[in-house]
């Protein structure tokens, strides 16, 4: 009797040890499961990149708009991830040397440039293409530090030449012109008074001249948007991009420029 009860006593233990590993087991997967219930391809992005785990391990930190934005695909993790480091770093920011002593080079800014890119519920980093190139444009002609895309912002929008989208297309010649430069609008958007298509012959004159070319870009994967015409190579086109450094380095042919080009400026700095 008191070996069958041993034996009891060492099944029965056996048993519940098993089932405790089991449980063991599983509380991982079923961990995972759960962070991929409430984060998606956040947590799924988790399993191999360290700042999408620091994310979700520090998920406080975030506001959670921005997690949305990521899970939307309005914006990159890595964006995402430098908001807690880099959100106050507008009151601290400053240019380059390279980028105010640019010489005969038009520097490169992005929307979603951390020093930048935080600021007015991320406006820039969405929207802020013309404010960009208008910075661009300035540290061309004045070398100067003097303005910024969220000087150029609060400017725009509280003069009723910016909205929700961005600088309203009527209104940038006149932001340009607030900041000491001229702009020559040659319009080609039927839809807003325009006629004709831009040339390739055109565009490649207008590259051999020291003004800044700003294309307002429709369509081709651009949507509504502003550029910085840059470079031809005796093939391609180059621009500067506001979305980013590997937009800025993609060969656009000359049918896709002059399929994209709803209005070019042509602009100077004011005498």
């Amino acid at each position: 009797m008191n070996n069958i009860d041993k034996k009891t006593i060492i099944g029965v233990s056996v048993f519940f040890a098993l089932i405790i590993v089991i449980i063991m087991l599983l509380m991982p997967i079923d961990h995972k499961m759960r962070e991929k219930e409430e984060f998606g391809k956040l947590a799924i992005a988790a399993e191999t990149d360290d700042r999408a785990r620091y994310i979700i391990d520090n998920i406080s930190d975030y506001p959670q708009e921005l997690i949305e934005d990521y899970m939307d695909g309005g914006t990159d993790l890595e964006f995402v991830y430098g908001y807690p480091f880099y959100k106050d770093s507008y009151a601290t920011m400053s240019f380059t040397d390279e980028e105010i002593n640019c010489g005969d080079e038009i520097p490169r800014l992005y929307m979603d440039d951390k020093r930048w890119g935080y600021e007015n519920n991320y406006y820039l980093k969405d929207y802020g293409c013309m404010h960009l190139c208008t910075t661009m444009a300035y540290l061309y002609f004045y070398n100067s530090p003097a303005i910024d895309p969220v000087k150029i912002m609060n400017y725009t929008i509280s003069n009723n030449l910016a909205g929700e989208n961005g600088v309203y297309t009527d209104s940038i010649a006149d932001v340009l012109a607030a900041y000491g430069m001229t702009a020559e609008e040659h319009n080609f958007d039927e839809n807003h008074g325009g006629e004709g298509e831009v040339t390739a012959e055109e565009l490649i004159e207008l590259i051999n001249r020291d003004d800044v070319i700003v294309i307002g870009a429709m369509g081709g994967g651009f949507g509504g948007h502003a550029v910085i015409f840059r470079e031809y190579d005796g093939e391609y086109f180059y621009l500067n991009d506001p979305r980013g450094a590997e937009e800025s380095e993609i060969a656009y042919p000359a049918e896709t420029i002059i399929f994209t080009t709803a209005r070019y400026y042509v602009v100077t700095k004011a005498e």
